[in-house]
């Protein structure tokens, strides 16, 4: 596995995500619509992409509830697409982590 598809997360509740190191794209809403509050994603990857991660706050609508990212490569390697956290007011890209 070196690519999630789209959408094929989606809908399922998920409440963290740990992504190996092996994949290199994460497609667009792959995990929209669950309870992600916790991201950690491998070295391998090159491509996030559009709301990947968004609207996750399945069980009430409300605004999104990841909290945390980290990404395990550094920032030049990878393109993270619109909106692919869709982070919970007061967060945003900035407050990835990343590996130095």
């Amino acid at each position: 596995l070196t690519s999630i598809g789209v959408g094929i997360f989606a809908y399922n509740k998920l409440t963290s995500v740990t992504i190996p190191d092996n994949v290199i794209s994460i497609d667009n809403y792959a995990f929209n619509w669950n309870n992600i509050t916790n991201v950690v994603i491998g070295s391998g990857i090159t491509s996030i992409g559009n709301e990947a991660f968004g609207n996750n706050s399945y069980d009430d609508y409300g605004p999104n509830k990841i909290e945390s990212v980290t990404i395990n490569t550094t920032k030049d390697k990878v393109t993270v697409n619109a909106y692919a956290f869709n982070w919970v007011e007061g967060k945003s890209d900035a407050d990835i982590k990343w590996a130095e």
